[in-house]
């Protein structure tokens, strides 16, 4: 049990547009209500998602005072009457939708930070059934990354088999988790990037090689940097939210995938 009428520490946005809008202020400690857990946050993760409110461009709106940050992972240190799914010591991570279980929706669900606070803050009180159980192989901070955008990748990947290539687009979140899961589901990963540093990132992650945007020697034409080459039989997923790289459009792109051991070229088609 938790010490009623003790104070616990949190950050909230006293106003939106930088960081000094984000204030440390001291509450009280949450008690848990009926189906409720206390949880103590050991880890919280930034989304880009995060940075939008914090910059006052969301697109839904954000009172004044909200505790920031979507995604975290802690234990639970008190339980409220009526649940059963979780036990003190247990550790958990929050689902990015408090109050949307699965499906599809014609409305927006609630959001953290938007309906209600979110999780850059020493103890949360919150609904049990917004809570999944943590894997145990998992540190804390590695748990935390996980509900926006490692879920938006794994969503994406529905359908995908091993034996299927799967092309991923840029370094952001999204794409970083579509490639490792789409690699454990024993796919061959191709992704498109314009940062050689970053190339050699994902090629240590399991990319198998990746288009370099532009008019490069042996370049083929697609529709964007994310397309499907039909002639290559790529699968596009519907990764969103995560991806790094802009839209194109209708605009057409001439794009080269390398092979292992081949030398990028720049886009004038010279070696880099």
């Amino acid at each position: 049990m938790t010490s009623a009428g003790s104070k616990i520490r949190a950050y909230q946005l006293d106003k939106l547009g930088n960081l000094d809008g984000l204030v440390l202020a001291e509450r009280d400690m949450p008690s848990p209500g009926v189906g409720e857990v206390l949880v103590r946050v050991r880890a919280s993760s930034l989304n880009f998602r995060d940075m939008m409110i914090l910059n006052g461009v969301y697109p839904a709106p954000v009172p004044p005072g909200r505790v920031p940050l979507s995604d975290g992972a802690g234990e639970v240190v008190e339980v409220g009457a009526s649940v059963k799914r979780f036990k003190v010591g247990d550790r958990v991570i929050n689902s990015f939708f408090p109050n949307f279980f699965g499906g599809s929706y014609n409305v927006m669900p609630e959001q953290w930070v938007v309906a209600f606070d979110g999780w850059l803050t020493e103890y949360k009180a919150v609904s049990a059934e917004a809570l999944v159980s943590m894997p145990e192989h998992l540190t804390f901070e590695e748990a935390a990354t996980l509900p926006c955008v490692a879920v938006t990748a794994w969503s994406a990947l529905s359908g995908v088999r091993a034996g299927d290539t799967v092309l991923t687009q840029g370094s952001g979140g999204v794409s970083l988790f579509a490639l490792q899961l789409a690699k454990a589901l024993g796919t061959r990963v191709i992704t498109t990037t314009t940062n050689p540093v970053g190339a050699a990132r994902l090629r240590e992650l399991g990319a198998h090689g990746w288009p370099w945007r532009g008019s490069g020697r042996g370049g083929r034409r697609t529709r964007n940097a994310g397309a499907v080459d039909q002639s290559r039989r790529l699968w596009r997923p519907g990764v969103h939210g995560g991806g790094s790289g802009r839209r194109r459009g209708r605009h057409r792109l001439h794009v080269h995938v390398h092979e292992p051991g081949e030398v990028p070229a720049d886009r004038d088609g010279q070696p880099s």
